[in-house]
């Protein structure tokens, strides 16, 4: 009787001290972030309308509007990401190279995922 008794006990204390603890997988692919126009147009507003506006150059492409700047990127002309790569003085955009290189891969990004509206 003893040793049944010892016995149920260790069985018990062996399997109620025994936890399961639950392994949480990372994500394997997180979630990619979509970059809109939205997330894009205060670049632009800061960057590049100072020339790039309507009222400017009618010689220069105006980025006021979504529609304007898509306009441009789909047109043969576009070299929008040689310029923002560029370190030429006389080719670079914008000239006054004050752009960040956070927001200048986001431009390069919104416009490589097709500049989603």
């Amino acid at each position: 009787m003893k040793s049944q008794i010892c016995i149920l006990t260790l069985v018990s204390l062996v399997f109620f001290s025994c936890k399961k603890e639950e392994i949480v997988d990372p994500d394997p692919q997180p979630t990619p972030q979509v970059i809109s126009y939205n997330s894009i147009k205060s670049i632009v507003q800061d960057h590049c309308l100072n020339c790039h506006a309507q009222n400017q150059n009618a010689y220069i492409p105006s980025f006021e509007t979504y529609d304007l700047i898509s306009s441009y990127l789909e047109s043969p002309n576009n070299s929008m990401i040689d310029r923002l790569n560029s370190n030429e003085d006389n080719y670079k955009m914008p000239p006054s190279s004050d752009l960040s290189e956070a927001d200048k891969s986001s431009l390069i990004t919104w416009i490589n995922e097709g500049f989603i509206d």
